[in-house]
């Protein structure tokens, strides 16, 4: 075949192989055959490349990338089932990428319609002590973002229009090749409604 086409299956292309060493041990070795024609007639090259090192890092790699999905995995079931409303935010695209189930009822927004939106989207125009809610949520972010982890009231609006007081927590997401905040958002209206209630017995006093 080879004399009739200069072609053969193995020629000139990479084929990875295991070979045998002097102690019995396996080697990945890369192998190619390239044919070169002379007045003799043809004579054939091999050359081999050990490929351990290589084959040890796609090792690695693939455990790194199980164990990282492990992880999300993990994550993603804790979240789920936290009494929080847990939001993933992309600073980037300015809006939120991934939320749990606690933060769809927080919100009365479906996972499609809160995926859409970002903070300002869930916000009133201004909080409570009169900051403009983008200019204030823009700062939380630069501040974790920077490596701090702020922890600060918020006042956010579900899609019917209510505003619901809330403690939030931001610290800063592991997203590869991704500028990502996760925010853990509390429902504290008991404790605002707690707070009013002693507020008014004082003042009664």
């Amino acid at each position: 075949h080879f004399l009739q086409t200069g072609q053969g299956p193995l020629l000139n292309r990479l084929v990875e192989v295991d070979g045998l060493r002097k102690d019995g041990s396996v080697v990945p070795l890369e192998l190619t055959i390239s044919p070169l024609r002379q007045e003799s007639g043809w004579t054939f090259h091999a050359f081999l490349r050990d490929v351990s090192a290589r084959r040890r890092a796609e090792a690695e790699r693939r455990l790194q990338q199980e164990a990282l999905r492990a992880s999300e995995e993990r994550y993603r079931s804790l979240a789920e089932h936290s009494p929080e409303a847990i939001l993933v935010y992309d600073a980037e695209l300015n809006r939120f990428t991934d939320v749990n189930q606690k933060a769809l009822e927080l919100f009365q927004l479906s996972r499609e319609e809160l995926l859409q939106v970002g903070p300002a989207q869930v916000s009133p125009r201004e909080q409570p002590d009169g900051r403009p809610s983008s200019a204030a949520a823009a700062d939380y972010i630069a501040a974790a973002l920077a490596g701090r982890n702020p922890v600060f009231d918020w006042l956010h609006t579900n899609s019917a229009g209510e505003q619901i007081p809330c403690e939030v927590r931001l610290v800063r997401y592991p997203v590869p090749g991704r500028t990502a905040l996760r925010a853990s958002i509390t429902d504290v209206r008991w404790r605002k409604e707690i707070e009013a209630t002693l507020r008014q017995a004082k003042d009664a006093a």
